[in-house]
């Protein structure tokens, strides 16, 4: 019988039920908490996020964007560590985009709420369009290895603000979580 060892950080074994052993372990190395989300808790400290996920959708993502070619993806620095039930990894420290950053018309808006409220595909790519000048060629080309990777994996766009981060040195618009599993 082969046993699969399960990793660890901090010293605790990452399953989903030391999840709250492993926030307090990175809490006590420094870490502060900074966002929660469904299926994740981001802990920051310098210039470096630690996520704390059970998100198989966020894991597909993690795996197939481990490049630094595309400037719109998020830089892994560490991991993912995946677990039982429960994966750690150590990502660049993103900040929150907001309506200072990039200004939304109120047709943007418009098109974001739908995207929101309906959870389509059509709607998600067509407020990301909307932002094509911020983005560029690159920001395109990310978007269809996510369109990709929803097909092949049968997962949701989910591409939104609270999944829309920005890099602070470039500002930069980075899909930072662009995938979900919404049924």
């Amino acid at each position: 019988m082969v046993s699969l060892a399960i990793p660890t950080m901090f010293g605790i074994s990452i399953t989903k039920d030391n999840e709250d052993a492993l926030i307090e372990a990175a809490t006590a190395a420094g870490w502060r908490q900074s966002a929660t989300g469904t299926f994740s808790v981001v802990l920051v400290r310098g210039t470096q996020a630690l996520k704390i996920f059970d998100d198989p959708a966020y894991l597909k993502f993690l795996t197939h964007i481990v490049s630094p070619e595309n400037p719109t993806f998020p830089i892994v620095l560490e991991g993912p560590f995946v677990g039982a039930g429960l994966s750690v990894v150590i990502l660049e420290r993103l900040k929150a985009l907001s309506v200072k950053d990039f200004p939304l018309s109120d047709d943007i808006m418009t098109v974001f709420e739908m995207a929101d409220n309906r959870g389509r595909l059509e709607y998600h790519c067509m407020y990301v369009l909307a932002l094509e000048e911020k983005i560029g060629s690159q920001g395109i080309d990310a978007i269809d290895l996510i369109i990709g990777l929803a097909d092949a994996f049968d997962l949701s766009i989910d591409i939104r603000p609270p999944n829309l981060m920005i890099r602070p040195a470039t500002e930069q618009l980075v899909f930072s979580d662009p995938l979900a599993i919404f049924h």
